[in-house]
């Protein structure tokens, strides 16, 4: 940018300038809008859940009561509350399922932000490949099942471990306190991400005692915690097979790690296309397992580990020893994946040094990126549409509201029809309610 000699600034950036600076973003924050706004269902697991538990909350705020007292709160504030709180607030002033919409877009958002500004500072590179990769990523498993919580809570949790590092841990102690707690409102496993990266940063970096003088910002989180833990009844924990067997224990890690970032994944309603597309995940699979061996020479290489080696290395650990079951958290392995991925990239990016290979890169990745979100647009329009034919009375609910198998529409109908007639339901049991005969299983439906 050239600089006025006369005054010594620099003039201002055109609307133009700014747009064509921004246009990878630009281009994929639209096509994340368009995903979330077409379609009235979206084919995501567990969030029709989130929103009858936003609108619980909203019960409770108009009446001061859930239905005459039929729910009640638990006794402590789990670590994975945030999206009720939200879509019970927005709901005081919008329709739960337009509070549920602002929510999504807000987790996406910021989703795709973290992961941008997390590569963009620790690679010091500003190419088209980091918008592609935090587009790609942002439509993570976990994000297409649903989980609203963990995804919100890893979203910020990056920006707030960007920012942290930007200002070499010399941040605003209550500011980072609230973050922290919001953090922890998401997800425990964010929460666990930011101590772990904190931890590491003052091992590689040497900044113990700027790292000491953060503690006081996380004692409102531990608190919390510590009432959730004393709280809780644990005698309901699922029990852990004993003995697992090397393979299965292989077929378990190898499942966390790719069924994450698969491209295509496996919908009820697109079978054809599915195994068209398996052996595009079959390539995907090979390609990442020989990318991560390269990432592991290139790492272990050089005379001093990397920071983000040291993270990618630590989490790589975590996935392979956190039991299937962990605190009632299954397959708690693949919620590090997607942070695991983002310091193997922060490795491999700075070894695109022309610009020819970074272009070949992000023709392949944005190929990649946008044949997979239209496989997802695609089925979520099939899944609108099938779900908008349906029509099930609420007379007909006599088997429990989810499975493990997968999205359906029987339960989306059942959510909405609960929001929009004012249903009682049984919601599902990581949220923040619960109910006279809980322990009976609640009911299913009831009028």
């Amino acid at each position: 940018m050239k600089v006025n000699h006369f005054t010594g600034s620099e003039p201002a950036i055109s609307f133009r300038e700014i747009l064509a600076h921004y246009r990878y973003d630009v281009l994929f924050l639209s096509l994340i809008t368009i995903y979330i706004c077409s379609f009235r269902y979206l084919p995501l697991q567990d969030y029709p859940n989130w929103l009858y538990h936003g609108f619980l909350l909203r019960e409770y705020f108009i009446h001061g009561s859930i239905f005459g007292g039929f729910f009640r709160f638990y006794p402590y504030v789990p670590p994975n509350a945030i999206s009720t709180l939200l879509i019970g607030s927005l709901s005081l002033i919008l329709p739960v399922a337009m509070a549920g919409k602002l929510v999504l877009f807000a987790v996406a958002i910021l989703m795709y932000c973290g992961i941008r500004s997390y590569l963009f500072f620790f690679t010091l590179r500003n190419t088209g490949c980091i918008p592609i990769l935090a587009f790609y990523l942002t439509f993570n498993l976990q994000f297409l099942m649903g989980f609203l919580n963990f995804s919100f809570g890893l979203g910020l949790a990056l920006i707030v471990m960007t920012h942290l590092a930007k200002k070499d841990l010399s941040v605003n102690r209550i500011l980072l306190a609230i973050l922290l707690a919001v953090v922890y409102l998401s997800h425990f496993f964010a929460f666990a991400m930011i101590i772990l990266f904190l931890l590491i940063y003052a091992l590689i970096n040497k900044k113990k005692r700027k790292v000491m003088a953060l503690v006081p910002a996380f004692f409102p989180s531990v608190v919390l915690f510590a009432e959730y833990y004393i709280a809780k009844s644990i005698s309901d924990l699922p029990v852990l097979s004993p003995n697992e067997s090397l393979a299965g224990k292989i077929h378990i890690v190898a499942f966390n790690i790719f069924s994450s970032i698969l491209p295509f994944h496996h919908y009820k309603w697109l079978p054809e296309i599915y195994i068209l597309s398996r052996w595009v995940n079959c390539l995907f699979v090979v390609l990442m397992i020989l990318w991560m061996i390269y990432i592991a020479i290139t790492g272990t290489y050089k005379k001093r580990f990397s920071f983000s080696f040291c993270l990618a290395l630590v989490s790589f650990i975590l996935i392979c020893i956190l039991p299937d079951y962990f605190g009632g958290v299954m397959l708690p392995g693949s919620r590090l994946v997607v942070f695991f991925i983002v310091n193997c990239l922060v490795v491999f990016l700075p070894s695109l040094k022309t610009r020819k290979s970074i272009r070949m890169n992000s023709l392949i990745l944005g190929i990649l990126a946008v044949t997979s979100f239209s496989y997802n647009l695609y089925y979520a329009c099939v899944f609108n549409k099938q779900v908008s034919s349906q029509v099930i009375p609420m007379d007909a609910i006599l088997e429990p509201i989810f499975s493990l198998e997968g999205t359906n529409g029987f339960e989306h109908l059942i959510f909405y029809h609960g929001i929009e007639h004012r249903e009682v339901l049984r919601p599902f049991r990581s949220g923040i309610f619960t109910y006279p005969d809980e322990e009976k299983g609640g009911p299913v439906g009831y009028k």
